[in-house]
């Protein structure tokens, strides 16, 4: 099967297909939205250690 369309990768996935997060993870950045649900990055340094 083929398909065509536009990955933002600003804005996070909802009700996304396997093949459209396959998509996201090899054409966005780890921590963009499409990747992370729209969960905001944590900032380096304060990721919690306990």
């Amino acid at each position: 099967m083929d398909g065509a369309g536009v990955l933002d990768c600003q804005e996070p996935l909802t009700d996304a297909t396997p093949t459209a997060r396959d998509a996201a993870l090899l054409a966005c950045e780890g921590d963009e939205a499409a990747n992370t649900g729209g969960k905001p990055k944590v900032p380096e340094g304060a990721e919690k250690t306990s």
